[in-house]
């Protein structure tokens, strides 16, 4: 008798099916990769690049002020300050 027999049969089911994921070299090597100081400031860049460049379309659409955008420039303003000034209009 299957010992996982409860996670995979349910008693009047036509059929028993049992899965397992089996993560090839290259998976593995990417799933410590994403764990480095490396990888984790490169995410930190890329997401940054993507707020700023979000920032910029907003400003040239006229959903954000300019005057904001210089204030976060300026550090006068914060990130989620200006976030929450879109949503909120």
């Amino acid at each position: 008798m299957c010992p996982l027999k409860e996670c995979c049969y349910k008693e009047g089911d036509k059929s028993k099916t049992y899965s397992i994921t089996i993560k090839s070299t290259e998976h593995e090597e990417q799933a410590g990769f994403q764990e480095t100081e490396e990888f984790k400031d490169l995410h930190h860049q890329l997401c940054a690049q993507k707020q700023e460049n979000f920032i910029e379309q907003a400003v040239k659409d006229g959903i954000i002020q300019e005057s904001h955008l210089k204030g976060l420039q300026n550090g006068v303003m914060t990130t989620d300050r200006l976030v929450g000034l879109y949503i909120t209009i």
